[in-house]
């Protein structure tokens, strides 16, 4: 069997063969999220936090959700989708963030329900679904800097 790799160790402890693809498929995955989540976020602070957020608490207008607890968190939508892309892209406090990201999804499906804007929960949906899969796979994630901070870690 001449075409068989061998399952040899190279850089950062990671396997070879068809680990391999599990790994780099994870990180592929993992990073696309964060690229996206990061962009969402840089993208409203820079083009106009406070037009973002005006935005937002005028969708809430016909709900009964009451502008002063709709704006806080229209507030916080940009810096937190920013901070949850930045690590998920660079594999940093992996697990946290993920956690952290299915319970964003919670509280951004709640709020577009809530609108009655279904075809956006859909999309939403999608997101809550990646979430899911990279947290089930997070065993996979070893292309991450919390790979090499495990590493460097005395062990005692």
């Amino acid at each position: 069997m001449s075409g068989d790799r061998p399952q040899t160790e190279s850089g950062m402890g990671l396997p070879g063969g068809p680990a391999w693809n599990v790994v780099w498929s994870y990180a592929v995955l993992r990073f696309t999220l964060g690229t996206a989540f990061l962009f969402h976020g840089v993208t409203r602070l820079v083009s106009g936090w406070s037009a973002f957020t005006d935005e937002m608490v005028r969708n809430f207008h016909d709900t009964f959700l009451p502008d002063f607890m709709v704006r806080p968190f229209a507030l916080s939508v940009p810096p937190v989708e920013a901070v949850l892309g930045t690590l998920l892209c660079l594999g940093l406090f992996t697990r946290p963030a993920l956690i952290a990201g299915g319970l964003w999804m919670v509280a951004l499906v709640f709020g577009t329900a809530v609108r009655q804007d279904y075809p956006t929960v859909a999309i939403q949906l999608l997101y809550a679904l990646l979430f899911f899969v990279l947290q089930v796979g997070e065993p996979s994630n070893r292309i991450a800097l919390d790979t090499l901070v495990r590493e460097r870690r005395p062990r005692g």
